[in-house]
């Protein structure tokens, strides 16, 4: 429970040597792309991430337009 409270916070790491930054780093990404992180775990089954992002339109990427 002490690994998940902390996940996302900066500067808190599990292993000797991490700098703790990965976990918060990806959060924002995914928060500055309107998207999110979800995290579920079960003790001696393993934890799943799951990053949700919001899904472009593709005539916002200018797909479907001649050159």
């Amino acid at each position: 429970a002490f690994i998940r409270d902390k996940l996302f916070k900066p500067f808190v790491s599990s292993k000797e040597g991490g700098f703790g930054i990965g976990a918060f780093e990806a959060r924002q990404l995914a928060h500055a792309m309107e998207g999110r992180i979800e995290v579920t775990s079960r003790e001696g089954k393993g934890t799943r991430f799951r990053v949700i992002l919001k899904a472009a339109h593709p005539a916002d990427l200018g797909m479907g337009r001649a050159a």
